[in-house]
């Protein structure tokens, strides 16, 4: 049965961060790619991945729709529709594709082995014996010298041979505890705090930069002979591709939102080479400003604030404009899981204040850019409309079904507005039901980095929209050697997912009324939220209660106003015309509030900072 309204066409889709949780995404993109076109995709860390896979998808099919080539059109969707079985394959190490992408540094490399060693494991003993285990065989040099001398009190007498044998345990575990933290402290900080790159040294076998940026250009393009895709390409598409991306600015304490103009950032070209692949850094080289060959003026600039500029003008570049941004850089700046991934260095050239600094100085700060889920693991707020114009689907990942659970457990979609007004809940005890100070660490980072997020999926007009894919302990997260069973299981979560958002906002036969609840519940939200914030504001403009009034202010007739940010008076009569009009408006709308019966929990709308 048909209804007489529209079905929508188009989404916006946005996906969760979790790591190798991130497998459920690909087979999803190209389920729902066969009912909508996507228009805005967003994500952090893996989400982010995926995201930049779906753009390149998105740019390949409209590019062959435009060209009347509509039989090469899903090949890249084909592409991830196929991708978990290509992950599932094993290299030339025995390891499957997925678990291979993960490339240690030289210097880490026996700490990767400790950490791989304690993946999948059942239980917190087991996990810790295999630790252990794994320490004591990478890092023997210091277990194997506190051994010697354990044998060497015994041999002289100091120790009894009762007392030797829990000495000499406790005495190797100790040691290879310490050894393997202070060379693990030493490395990370001379690798960029990271274990892996994501670049190899074997392009036969990729590591995972070098294989994400295979996979879009191959999606994108059916080629790798191309130049790397760019958000400038998305943009351009014959019908326009909005790609967002959240990273992390640990040195600037803030989320940065992906591509930005900022004109303020550099980059060293040696340092780019060890991150991502040659052509990538050749592009950011080409399409960036080279501080070599810059005016004098500028150079005499960029050497004040570092002096080591002046030595190595060849090897330093500003960051090119957004339109000329690889999607790939991004996608690996918002990719940096601490610890795991190598965190990617850039420069600002950015004005110092305080501190002892004269006021107004030049300097040349590093930022480091890691993983986007220390800001916002599931930016739910990309793309926001007060009123939408179409759909925008939220991923989210969940570690929380239970080992053996049934399947149709897996994926979660409210189908009605009583259904996901319930928060999630992170124990902070044991599984004996006693106080875990693990646990309460734990639920204090995940509370401080995602509570905003949190708040979202229960709020009406965001958790109507939020399908919930759950998977158990042992898959997902950080196991990285996931078997291949765990792998396609999780695969056909994905699927199941998006048939799950098509039968509730299309439906088979037109008949799902999804979409238009949503856009019934955004409108009573909207109008609450706009009259509980206008009403107020037009009350004010005009109080004389502190003189002169905003009116009076904006009017400018008054003398002695601030002379900060000027207005010339184009601007100010057509300001003068909105306050006008939103007085009318409000004074026509009556005094009937329409807070009383808006859907709960009870929106808000603020002025925020633009990410960027």
């Amino acid at each position: 049965m048909n209804r007489p309204f529209t079905v929508p066409t188009e989404c916006d889709l946005i996906m969760e961060g979790g790591v190798t949780s991130g497998v459920v995404f690909p087979s999803l993109i190209a389920r729902l790619a066969t009912r909508f076109d996507l228009r805005r995709i967003g994500g952090t860390s893996v989400g982010a991945v995926a995201a930049s896979a779906a753009a390149a998808a998105q740019f390949r099919r409209n590019a062959c729709i435009a060209a009347g080539d509509a039989r090469h059109s899903e090949q890249g969707f084909d592409r991830l529709a196929n991708l978990a079985k290509e992950l599932q394959k094993p290299r030339k190490n025995g390891k499957s594709t997925l678990f291979s992408l993960f490339q240690p540094c030289t210097g880490l490399r026996r700490h990767f082995a400790v950490l791989s060693s304690v993946l999948n494991r059942k239980s917190v003993a087991g996990r810790l014996a295999a630790g252990v285990s794994a320490a004591i065989l990478h890092c023997r040099e210091l277990p194997f010298a506190g051994a010697l001398l354990c044998l060497l009190g015994y041999a002289l007498g100091q120790v009894s041979l009762l007392a030797l044998v829990p000495i000499l345990a406790v005495t190797i575990v100790l040691c290879a505890a310490l050894q393997f933290g202070a060379s693990a402290y030493l490395a990370l900080c001379r690798n960029k705090f990271g274990m892996c790159p994501g670049i190899g040294p074997d392009p036969a076998e990729p590591a995972l930069t070098q294989w994400l940026h295979g996979l879009i250009q191959d999606v994108a393009f059916g080629s790798a002979n191309h130049a790397p895709l760019t958000f400038g390409d998305l943009q351009r598409s014959p019908k326009s591709i909005d790609l967002a991306l959240m990273s992390t600015g640990l040195a600037e304490r803030r989320a940065h939102r992906l591509p930005h103009d900022s004109r303020n950032l550099l980059f060293r070209r040696s340092e780019m080479l060890t991150l991502f692949p040659e052509d990538v850094v050749d592009h950011l080289c080409k399409y960036g400003r080279a501080v070599r060959g810059s005016r004098p003026a500028i150079v005499k600039l960029l050497s004040r604030a570092d002096p080591g500029i002046g030595t190595d003008q060849a090897d330093m570049f500003y960051l090119p404009a957004k339109d000329d941004l690889p999607i790939v850089f991004a996608a690996r700046l918002s990719l940096s899981f601490p610890v795991l991934l190598q965190a990617v260095p850039l420069l600002r050239l950015r004005y110092v204040e305080g501190d002892g600094v004269r006021d107004g100085a030049l300097a040349l700060a590093p930022i480091w850019l890691s993983d986007g889920g220390l800001a916002s693991n599931f930016p739910m707020h990309f793309f926001d409309e007060l009123l939408p114009e179409r759909p925008a689907f939220g991923i989210a990942l969940e570690n929380t079904l239970a080992e053996g659970a049934p399947a149709k457990e897996r994926i979660k979609l409210p189908c009605t507005n009583k259904e996901g007004m319930v928060g999630s809940h992170l124990s902070v005890n044991n599984p004996e039901g006693k106080p875990s100070l693990f646990s309460f660490l734990s639920a204090m980072l995940n509370t401080s980095r995602g509570w905003r997020d949190e708040a979202l999926k229960l709020t009406p007009g965001y958790r109507d929209r939020i399908v919930r894919i759950r998977h158990t302990a042992k898959e997902g997260g950080l196991n990285l050697n996931m078997p291949a069973e765990a792998i396609a299981v999780m695969s056909a979560s994905g699927v199941e997912a998006a048939n799950a958002i098509i039968d509730r906002f299309i439906g088979a036969d037109g008949s799902g009324d999804g979409w238009q609840n949503h856009r019934w519940v955004r409108v009573r939200s909207t109008a609450a939220v706009l009259q509980d914030t206008i009403a107020p504001l037009v009350k004010t403009w005009n109080a004389s209660a502190h003189s002169p009034s905003y009116r009076d202010m904006w009017d400018g007739a008054l003398p002695g106003l601030p002379a900060s940010y000027k207005i010339n008076s184009t601007y100010r009569e057509a300001g003068l015309a909105f306050w006008e009009a939103l007085e009318t408006g409000v004074a026509d709308s009556g005094v009937t509030k329409l807070r009383g019966t808006v859907p709960s929990p009870h929106p808000s709308l603020a002025i925020t900072p633009k990410q960027c």
